[in-house]
């Protein structure tokens, strides 16, 4: 979720001109811009700081507070008093209607995926204008992945997704296999011919890829052990919902069905 430039303008003498979440509040003073959170993340809103600046006024930094409840002692103008006491943050849920107001502690679950950090200020008739942060992208990461369904066998055509069984593939799905080598005329793998796969996957909705090398990345080979995607060929999408990679296998099992 993006949190930062989120303004709120208000044409007035007092109005706020500019209120924006600098830092991200899963990180300890870093302003930056988050794309994703994840299963079991906290949203430390006491890291979190907003700049105001009112109409002929200089900017203000303010710190979060018991909810932004801001520190107005030698303010002596009421109406400016009153804007910077009605600063209100709090976390609207995706239906729109269930809201989160207590900020002291927040940890992420999948109820919180499509969320929106909701902003709030009064202007100078007193109204509530309300602004929302873009959605939280709420995930759970994918720890590793294990394929042991695409083992090349004699006179067998080329799978061009993962079987699917064993059903636990429940964490991603195979979009594509593409396969490199040398096929008899029926296009099926040759004995004792070597062959590359390259695998797509695609993450299943609420999960990602977040975090995946090629360490965690195993594929069943010939000789029954697990092996690494070929060096340098994992190549993962910026959203980290899809990765593709290569993975070699030396030479085909025997297929006591091939004809």
């Amino acid at each position: 979720v993006e949190l930062a430039n989120i303004p709120i303008l208000v044409k007035s003498e007092y109005g706020i001109e500019l209120f924006q979440i600098e830092a991200d509040p899963t990180q300890e003073g870093v302003p930056i811009k988050t794309k994703m959170f994840f299963v079991g993340d906290t949203l430390n809103f006491d890291n979190l700081k907003v700049l105001l600046k009112l109409y002929g006024q200089e900017s203000k930094l303010l710190e979060k507070n018991n909810n932004f409840s801001v520190d107005t002692t030698g303010v002596t103008d009421d109406r400016i008093k009153e804007i910077y006491q009605s600063i209100r943050v709090s976390i609207v849920l995706k239906d729109g209607i269930s809201e989160i107001t207590d900020l002291s502690k927040v940890i992420l679950d999948k109820n919180y995926d499509g969320a929106k950090i909701k902003i709030s200020v009064m202007n100078e008739n007193r109204e509530t204008i309300t602004r929302l942060s873009k959605e939280l992208k709420v995930r759970t990461k994918i720890p590793q992945v294990y394929i042991d369904t695409i083992i090349p066998k004699d006179g067998i055509t080329p799978y061009t997704t993962i079987s699917s069984d064993p059903d636990w593939y429940d964490e991603f799905v195979s979009t594509k296999i593409t396969w490199m080598g040398d096929f008899d005329s029926l296009n099926r793998f040759k004995a004792g011919e070597s062959y590359t796969a390259q695998v797509t996957l695609s993450a299943k909705p609420g999960y990602t890829f977040y975090g995946i090398n090629e360490d965690l990345i195993s594929v069943k080979n010939v000789s029954g052990n697990f092996s690494s995607p070929v060096d340098y060929s994992l190549n993962v999408a910026e959203n980290f919902d899809t990765i593709v990679f290569k993975i070699a296998f030396s030479s085909t099992l025997a297929n006591t069905a091939s004809t």
